[in-house]
């Protein structure tokens, strides 16, 4: 017991001497001690050498620091002095042409699809520093839900699918067929090879760091495509192929782009609305005359020599023309045609966006290409005036005061305030910094609610009145839509007694002499034909009701316009005459108050005797009383 007990206590207090003696010894002599004492056990009863281990692994240890080291040095010499870079921005008009032609491309392929025949570029892998050890594609974006996408253009699926030898087959399910997109995964690298130059590019995708836009708005991305060397050609090479692809695309298109708030949210930009086959001025239904004036005018502006014409007489090279008339008549539809005939982008700009001001106008100006039309449609309505008003009417007349509700007033600019100044507006048009070689053509429903200095020589310099159909509109209506090409008409599934071109003469003379002149607009004839665009014949035979129709509509919408007017008219005269009386009555309440009295102080006293009986003393009446 005494012996254990002893056991105890020394080996309680040999363990803390043994902790005190390590805390003393420094790592250099434990580690010396132990190697000297594993040394030998490892090689007599394994053969190793421990002090060559050591030897060998911090040499491996160096090595692979240096080579760590040197390794970024060599990157980062080869990225400043041997690579070639080129960063595109989401904003620009190149980022989804390049995304489109790297996917139709197949640079984008998954593992076992192959790359389309007679191909540019191929597919080499993902992230990979050396192509030959490149990892197939795996990291991508995709998106089947394309109308809602930012690179692929909105009807370009329709394209694809427009094959005559399915037209027998087609079922209303093919129409939205859909084809998945991909794109590169934001933060990682692919590589492709790119034939004609015999180059492998890299491509990445990255996200502005800094948006200080809404959550909602989609932040700007960039694409960089870098090569090795210190030539930029081969870069440019396939950027050349990209738009060269792009505009053979859009031979026969026209494009449309619409403005809108930039990804930082205080920019602005132009982004790519839609893309149509061009439509044939011939299908806009004009006067013929009017047509001709505005169709040479164009030509004559957009030939090169009219740009060093203007230059050399000190005149600003700028065009602008007004279209107005009722709505329906064809004003948009005559922008869109002379956009397709003479090879225009149309840019289509609302100034009764929220978020547009006089600064984010004149930017959205500056950014507009050398040639190209500018459409501001309904001018009178955007609420933009010389004296910052709503209504644009010069006059206002009192219907439209007395009106109980202006902001479901017919023509009437919008209820919500326009940040845009009518200085800013004609700035924009034609300042001094506003740019040069553009089209404006402003549309409106209301000529007479513009102000003169915005319609003014030098800001439209041509005007062209839109009216009401008459009798050779409506014959060329029925005749432009029911011309249809034999090869069509099968397509189409087209009824075997269809009329011919003399029996369509005959029916068009037959409906046009049925349609009153100057009362409906081409829309709304347009409208009763494509009902039955495939039996003209029978649009002739309602033509008739359709016209009774259309007058009992509109006499039920004027004698509903006139209540509205006279119930508004009877409530303004109501209030009128209430605001009179009560004005009446306050005068009449003001005249029945007594006048306030006069106090005035008591004559002194001399001696104890008052003054003078003689002496006159005002009353409180304000009457004179001798005393």
């Amino acid at each position: 017991m005494g012996s254990d007990n002893g056991d105890d206590g020394s080996s309680g207090s040999g363990y803390g001497y043994g902790a005190n003696l390590l805390g003393a010894m420094s790592l250099t002599t434990i580690v010396n001690q132990v190697l000297e004492q594993a040394g030998p056990v490892l090689k007599t009863q394994l053969g190793v050498d421990l002090n060559l281990l050591i030897t060998l692994f911090v040499l491996g240890t160096m090595a692979a620091a240096g080579w760590h080291y040197c390794g970024e040095l060599v990157e980062m010499l080869l990225e400043t002095y041997f690579q070639c870079t080129v960063r595109i921005s989401s904003d620009d008009t190149m980022f989804a042409a390049l995304m489109e032609y790297l996917d139709e491309q197949g640079v984008f392929a998954t593992t076992g699809e192959q790359a389309p025949t007679g191909s540019d570029v191929c597919a080499v892998g993902t992230s990979a520093r050396l192509a030959w050890y490149a990892t197939p594609t795996r990291n991508l974006d995709a998106n089947l839900d394309k109308w809602n996408a930012s690179y692929w253009d909105s009807d370009s699926e329709l394209e694809d699918d427009d094959d005559d030898d399915d037209a027998a087959n087609y079922q209303p399910y093919m129409r939205v067929k859909k084809k998945t997109k991909y794109a590169p995964m934001t933060g990682h690298s692919h590589y492709f090879y790119f034939k004609p130059t015999g180059h492998t590019v890299k491509i990445w995708r990255t996200e502005a760091e800094n948006n200080p836009g809404a959550w909602w708005r989609k932040a700007r991305e960039y694409v960089s495509l870098r090569i090795y060397g210190r030539d930029a050609a081969p870069l440019k090479a396939l950027l050349q192929r990209v738009c060269d692809r792009e505009n053979h695309k859009n031979v026969g298109k026209t494009i449309v782009y619409k403005a809108a708030r930039g990804a930082d949210g205080d920019s602005s930009t132009w982004t790519r609305c839609f893309s149509r086959a061009s439509r044939p001025l011939h299908s806009v239904i004009l006067d013929e005359e009017q047509k001709e004036e505005i169709c040479q005018d164009m030509a004559e502006y957009l030939m090169p020599a009219t740009s060093k014409w203007y230059s050399n007489r000190g005149l600003p090279y700028r065009r602008g023309y007004l279209l107005y008339g009722p709505p329906g008549t064809g004003k948009t539809s005559l922008t869109v045609a002379l956009a397709g005939r003479y090879g225009l982008q149309v840019y289509s700009l609302s100034l009764s966006a929220v978020w547009m001001n006089d600064d984010t106008l004149a930017h959205l100006f500056s950014r507009l290409p050398k040639t190209c039309i500018v459409l501001l449609e309904d001018i009178d309505a955007c609420g933009v005036t010389r004296e910052g008003s709503k209504s644009s009417d010069p006059n206002p007349s009192s219907e439209a005061e007395s009106a109980p509700n202006p902001s479901k007033t017919k023509g009437t600019a919008s209820d919500t305030p326009t940040r845009v100044t009518f200085s800013g507006l004609l700035n924009a048009i034609d300042g001094v910094a506003s740019k040069e070689g553009r089209l404006l053509i402003m549309t409106t429903n209301h000529r007479e609610r513009l102000d003169d200095a915005l319609i003014r020589p030098g800001r439209v310099d041509l005007q062209i009145k839109f009216d009401f159909a008459d009798k050779l509109v409506v014959y060329n209506l029925f005749k432009t839509l029911y011309t249809v090409e034999p090869a069509d008409k099968v397509l189409l599934k087209f009824p075997e007694n269809f009329p011919d071109e003399m029996e369509l003469m005959k029916l068009a003379t037959a409906f046009a002499a049925k349609v009153p002149e100057g009362k409906f607009s081409p829309a709304e004839v347009q409208g009763l034909l494509l009902k039955h665009k495939k039996d003209p014949r029978k649009a002739v035979e309602v033509v008739e009701d359709w016209v009774v129709q259309k007058k009992n509509e509109q006499s039920e919408k004027e004698r509903k316009e006139m209540a509205e007017k006279k119930a508004a008219a009877e409530k303004a005269a109501a209030e009128k005459e209430k605001k009179a009386a009560a004005e009446k009555e306050k005068e009449k309440e003001k005249k029945k108050e007594p006048a306030d009295p006069v106090v005035v102080a008591a004559p002194p006293k001399i001696n104890g005797v008052k003054a003078a009986d003689s002496e006159e003393t005002p009353t409180t009446n304000g009457e004179k009383e001798e005393k």
